[in-house]
């Protein structure tokens, strides 16, 4: 998404470079009188602006004669608006010039769209002349091309693929940018994106914003086709939303990378997509919103109101094929896939841990959870970069989470080093998407055993798993440790025949932290869940809000940009239960439901994963002053902790610092008590 200060300069450049004052709202705002005009390209979100979907192209001329189209024999086409006018634009072509014969042997074309509307045919020509340009241009005084992809700027380039997907588009490189020129790159996303498309992945980044002439065309995605075809739209939305379950050996009962597949099961499609079942996500949007298809959620795969009316379209109408595509389809999506059950997403792991045997899954009944202690023998702590789970049996295994337990501590189910439900089993604090330039990395203790937790739901045939987590370790200790805390709440009572049961737990930050996920976790009675963030000055604001919570798909929403919480803070978890008979899933509404590891039992647990930065490659999680661990207590924050407040397994060293009796311990008592605990 754009950061303010970006906009602003957008519309600096229009003054600058005397372009009509008319930007696009979703590229620009107010500058202010003492921000310099030096930017250069910055990371947006590929999906809000049209990564994924078919280009559609209106006829126009190439200034050599004949159409416009995509040619079969080319592997990859780059499209970048110029003008022979635009400052910026005459800077980039001889740099254009040279990557387009560099390109050219490796099947990639280069097609110049001179945008400006002034711009003479003759000038044109001899703009390109002059830079020894050899690649193809269109003279698009009408900008009927730049309407087509939605294009922002005259510096902007769009990389297709054989099919004519838009998998890239935004700047060149960072060597020049309002107000600046560099005599080499920095980055370098439209080399690094057609590097991607030959080797069949998707873009990283999938788009940046691109500093040139503002078109202020009010466009931010290319043109849909009007009549929705699998080889249009359709094939290239399940890409992105739906084939990293379904697909041959995922999750989904049946594959959406084949036609006659999605053809065959268009009825179900229709109507889990228009139910909004389908694919699952069950976040709310969260205000402010950008426009559409912006989120905060990195991995977030809803669709928008157009996409959905798209899908529904096809699948209620015909569905019908399209123009075939002049190559086999390769599978290319903006965003990592879940893939089959024997592939690794994280790279090959530096270590691969299964359960010690195959455990039995019968073809009915009810399981009780299978817990087992694995001893990876660490004699000294560990820096996982990435982890993944991927169980052998995957339409039979409901849930996976591996608990981590340090020598001569009891488990406490309030982290988790790694998580498997359907949708979600793996993550890369390695990837740039995630890390941002830093080195972050997740820590098991030396010492420390690994508690599988395994839930398995018989699904009518007799099969059997084993569970593997793979684990890919960082090269040195990080700079961020990655820690995983709860706000839980284990003392609830849900009575008979309640519909819908309010339960809260409350967790203070005792310092300033940044929150990388946040991942609620209810059992059968679950209805709704919600983390709100409530600033030391009572502010409160909504971080996540699940109004539909699925035991079926216990998502991890992953922040695109870790939200940054200062130290006093509070996050507040709101859940519901539905107890009642009204709920099809519900083991048994007269029963009085408690907290308990069962699925018929019930858990209220607002799992989060936050940042917190190593001091000379060593944790600091636990470094925690006596106002630390105070703040973190006082859930009330009355000033004071009541023996309820603190933990069971603390209530020996309350009683020690609660001097005077009073069954009220001060933050003077809790320094003293430190201090005398630790010989000072």
């Amino acid at each position: 998404m754009l950061r303010p200060r970006f906009h602003a300069v957008h519309v600096a450049a229009v003054v600058l470079l005397g372009l009509a004052p008319d930007p696009s709202p979703a590229w620009s705002a107010v500058i202010s009188d003492d921000q310099p005009v030096r930017v250069g390209p910055e990371v947006i979100e590929g999906r809000a602006v049209g990564v994924g979907r078919l280009a559609v192209f209106p006829k126009v001329d190439l200034v050599t004669g004949g159409s416009l189209t995509l040619r079969a024999e080319d592997r990859a086409t780059v499209l970048v608006m110029t003008s022979t006018t635009c400052p910026l634009s005459r800077k980039w072509l001889p740099i254009l010039s040279t990557l387009e014969k560099a390109w050219r042997p490796r099947g990639v074309r280069v097609v110049l769209v001179d945008v400006q509307g002034t711009d003479a045919v003759d000038e044109l020509a001899a703009f390109l002349a002059a830079a020894e340009f050899q690649g193809d241009a269109v003279h698009d005084p009408e900008r009927v091309v730049a309407k087509a992809l939605g294009a922002s700027t005259t510096t902007e380039a769009f990389v297709l693929d054989d099919r004519g997907t838009v998998r890239y588009r935004g700047a060149v490189d960072d060597r020049i940018g309002l107000g600046y020129v560099r005599n080499e790159p920095r980055s370098t996303p439209l080399v690094d994106a057609v590097d991607a498309v030959l080797a069949g992945r998707g873009a990283e980044p999938a788009a940046t914003t691109s500093p040139g002439c503002e078109l202020g065309l009010e466009l931010g995605q290319p043109r849909l086709e009007r009549t929705p075809t699998w080889h249009g739209s359709i094939s290239r939305l399940f890409d992105v939303h739906c084939v990293g379950c379904h697909q041959a050996g995922g999750i989904g009962p049946f594959p959406l990378d084949v036609e006659a597949e999605a053809r065959a099961n268009a009825g179900m499609i229709a109507r889990q997509v228009a139910a909004g079942l389908m694919p699952p996500w069950f976040a709310e949007p969260v205000e402010p919103v950008e426009g559409p298809g912006h989120s905060p959620w990195l991995n977030d795969r809803s669709l928008t109101a157009e996409e959905r009316e798209a899908i529904v379209t096809w699948a209620r109408n015909g569905r019908p094929s399209g123009e075939p595509g002049r190559h086999p389809r390769r599978v290319v999506s903006e965003r990592p896939r879940l893939g089959a059950a024997a592939e690794w997403t994280i790279g090959t792991p530096d270590l691969i841990i299964p359960i010690p045997e195959e455990i039995a899954i019968p073809a009915e009944g009810y399981l009780d959870y299978v817990n087992i202690a694995i001893d990876p023998g660490f004699d000294e702590d560990r820096w996982v970069e990435a982890w993944e789970l991927i169980p052998t049996a995957l339409d039979a295994v409901h849930h996976v989470l591996i608990f981590m337990k340090e020598p001569g501590r009891r488990l406490d189910q309030g982290g988790y080093l790694a998580a498997y439900v359907p949708g979600y089993r793996s993550i890369d604090y390695g990837d740039p998407r995630v890390a941002r330039g830093r080195s972050i990395a997740k820590r098991i203790p030396a010492g420390a055993q690994l508690v599988f937790q395994l839930h398995y739901t018989p699904n009518g045939l007799a099969t059997s798993d084993r569970t593997r987590l793979g684990l890919r370790f960082a090269d040195r200790p990080p700079e961020i440790e990655v820690v995983t805390a709860s706000a839980s709440n284990r003392r609830f009572k849900i009575p008979p025949g309640a519909p819908a049961h309010p339960v809260e737990a409350v967790v203070t930050l005792p310092r300033d932290v940044e929150i990388l996920t946040l991942l609620p976790h209810m059992h059968l009675r679950g209805r709704s869940f919600r983390y709100e963030l409530e600033s030391p000055e009572g502010v409160r604001s909504t971080m996540l809000d699940v109004p539909r919570y699925d035991f079926n798909w216990q998502l991890n929403y992953v922040y695109r940009e870790p939200l940054a919480i200062e130290r006093g803070s509070r996050i507040i978890a709101s859940a519901t239960f539905d107890n009642s008979e009204g709920n099809p899933a519900n083991p048994d509404p007269t029963d009085t439901v408690r907290w308990g590891d069962q699925t018929y039992e019930e858990m209220m647990i607002g799992y989060f994963e936050f940042l917190l930065p190593t001091e000379d490659g060593a944790s600091t999680a636990g470094n925690l002053s006596a106002e630390g661990i105070f703040a973190l207590l006082d859930r009330n924050r009355d000033g004071e902790l009541s023996r309820r407040e603190c933990p069971k397994e603390y209530r020996g060293f309350f009683k020690r610092i609660d001097t005077d009796g009073n069954d009220r311990v001060t933050l003077e008592e809790m320094e003293r008590g430190l201090r005398r605990q630790r010989g000072e």
